[in-house]
C-alpha cells in the first residue's frame, strides 16, 4: 500500500483522470531503466505517466527511468508507482499495466531568493515570450508566452498540444525580454495544470539566476511600469542610468494630466488654462498613441508620443495635420515622435540621445524601419548628428507661429552608421546589436 503522503493531492488525481495522449505505436516510446528495457510509454497526462512492462512493479516503489524516442533519450524521470495491474491492450509481451506519478528531485535552492518570492503579473502591449526544444522532437520548438515573474522563475502558457512535457523535465528556456537581446536560461518544470486550450507551466531557475533578475528588472520598469522601490522589494534588480532617469509608459489619467502640464510649461504656456478633464486634452490622433515619460527620482521630468499608424497615412499626423505627402513613401513601416516636452532643467543633458534610444528599442520591437519627427530649426543639427534627415519641405505652424521640419530616421542606414556622428553612434550600440542580432546583420 501506498502511504498517504505519497498519495498525490486531490487535484492532481482529477487531472490524471483527464484526457491522456495515447501512443499505441510499441517501436515509439520505450521505457529503459538501467540502461534495460523494460517497456512502453503508453498514455501520459500532466499529472503522470501509463506504462505497459514487461515485468511487475510494486506499488509505492521509486522507479528511476530513461524515455527513448527512437535512438533519442528525450525524458529522463524519477517515477512513484501508484497502480499496477496484469493484461495491457498495448503489447502481448507486456503483461502488467502501471501507472505513476514523476516525482521531483530534492536539489540545493539558491539561498538568496526566498522560495516563496512573491510573483507579479504580467500586462501590456508588450509581452514577454519565449521557446524551448520540443522534448518529443527535436526538430521542433515549443513556443510560450509569459504570465507572471518571480525572482526564481516564471509562469509561462503554452498549447494544450505539449501534453509530453512533464513536472520535473530540464529544459533550456530562451526568454525574449522586450526590448532586451535574448538569453538562455537552465530551468525546471515545477508545475502543470491546463485551462481549455491552454498548457500553464510553472519554472524555476536552475542558472543564470543573476542575469535573469536584472532582465527582468529592466523590463518590469520599462513595460510594467514598476518603480525602483518595487523592484527591490521583490528581489529584482535594475541597473539605473546616471541621473536615474527612467523610461515608461504612462498609467493613468492623472499620470497624463501631468504630461499636459508639463507641456505647457515647457511650450511656454503656462498662463494657457489646463483642463482637468480627461478626454479634453486628446486629440485625434491619441487612440494609436503611446504616451510616454521619463521620470528623475519619480518625479516626470520629460514626456513624448509614439504615434503608430499602422500603415494608415490617415492616422499620421505629419501627413493628415500638416500636409506632409512624403509620409506615404515610409507609411508600410513607420511611426512618428511627437510632442516632445523636456523640463527646461534638462535640456543640456543626454537626454535627448537618451529618447531616442528608447525610440530605436521601440522600433525594434514593433518591426518599424522609419522614425518621423517634426522639429524646430533649432533641433535640426543636432537630430541630423544622430541620423535624421530633412525628407520634406518645411511646414508653417500659424498657431505658434514657428516653422517646423519633418525629419526621417532610416534604421537599415542608422545600423550601418551612415550619417551618424562616432560618438552617438557608440552612445546606441548596445540597442544596434539586438537590431543585427534580429535581422542578421
Amino acid at each position: 500500500m501506498v502511504s498517504p503522503e505519497s498519495q498525490p493531492p486531490y487535484a492532481e488525481q482529477q487531472v490524471r483522470k483527464a484526457s491522456r495522449a495515447k501512443f499505441y505505436t510499441s517501436e515509439q516510446f520505450k521505457v529503459f531503466e538501467q540502461g534495460q528495457w523494460i517497456g512502453f510509454l503508453v498514455d501520459v497526462s500532466h499529472a503522470g505517466y501509463g506504462l505497459a512492462l514487461f515485468d511487475s512493479k510494486q506499488v509505492g516503489s521509486k522507479l528511476e527511468v530513461e524515455i527513448r524516442h527512437g535512438k533519442s533519450t528525450h525524458l529522463q524521470v524519477k517515477m512513484l508507482i501508484m497502480s499496477c495491474q496484469p493484461k495491457s491492450a498495448h503489447d502481448s509481451r507486456c503483461r502488467y499495466r502501471v501507472g505513476a506519478i514523476p516525482l521531483l528531485p530534492d536539489e540545493k535552492r539558491s539561498r538568496e531568493i526566498p522560495r516563496d518570492a512573491p510573483r507579479i503579473a504580467l500586462h501590456g502591449d508588450f509581452p514577454c515570450t519565449g521557446f524551448f526544444t520540443n522534448p518529443t522532437s527535436f526538430e521542433d520548438k515549443v513556443f510560450i508566452t509569459l504570465l507572471d515573474l518571480s525572482a526564481r522563475g516564471f509562469r509561462a502558457r503554452t498549447s494544450a498540444r505539449n501534453v509530453l512535457i512533464g513536472r520535473g523535465n530540464k529544459l533550456e528556456v530562451t526568454l525574449c525580454f522586450p526590448m532586451q537581446a535574448s538569453f538562455t536560461f537552465s530551468t525546471r518544470v515545477t508545475f502543470l495544470r491546463q485551462q481549455q486550450d491552454d498548457l500553464i507551466l510553472g519554472f524555476e531557475l536552475q542558472s543564470e539566476v543573476s542575469t535573469f533578475v536584472q532582465m527582468a528588472g529592466r523590463y518590469l520598469s520599462f513595460a510594467q511600469g514598476l518603480s525602483l522601490y518595487d523592484l527591490k522589494t521583490r528581489k529584482f534588480k535594475l541597473t539605473t542610468l546616471q541621473d536615474s532617469f527612467q523610461f515608461a509608459y504612462c498609467r493613468s489619467r492623472q499620470e497624463f494630466l501631468k504630461i499636459v502640464a508639463l507641456r505647457a510649461k515647457a511650450y511656454g504656456h503656462d498662463n494657457e488654462r489646463v483642463s482637468r478633464k480627461f478626454e479634453e486634452n486628446m486629440d485625434r490622433f491619441d487612440p494609436y498613441s503611446r504616451q510616454v515619460v521619463c521620470r528623475n527620482h519619480g518625479k516626470i521630468i520629460a514626456c513624448f508620443r509614439i504615434l503608430f499608424p499602422s500603415a494608415k497615412k490617415s492616422r499620421a499626423e505629419l501627413y493628415q495635420a500638416y500636409g506632409v505627402n512624403n509620409v506615404c513613401d515610409y507609411i508600410h513601416s513607420y511611426m512618428e515622435v511627437s510632442k516632445i516636452a523636456v523640463n527646461p532643467k534638462y535640456r543640456r543633458s543626454d537626454l535627448y540621445l537618451r529618447m531616442l534610444d528608447f525610440c530605436l528599442k521601440v522600433a525594434l520591437e514593433t518591426d518599424t524601419r522609419y522614425i518621423g519627427a517634426l522639429l524646430v530649426k533649432e533641433r535640426v543639427k543636432y537630430y541630423e548628428r544622430m541620423g535624421f534627415r530633412i525628407f520634406s519641405p518645411a511646414v508653417e505652424h500659424s498657431a505658434h507661429n514657428v516653422t517646423l521640419y519633418p525629419m526621417v530616421l532610416d534604421m537599415e542606414e542608422f545600423i550601418r552608421g551612415e550619417g551618424v556622428e562616432s560618438i552617438a553612434f557608440a552612445r546606441f550600440e548596445p540597442t544596434l546589436n539586438a537590431w543585427r542580432d534580429a535581422y542578421g546583420i
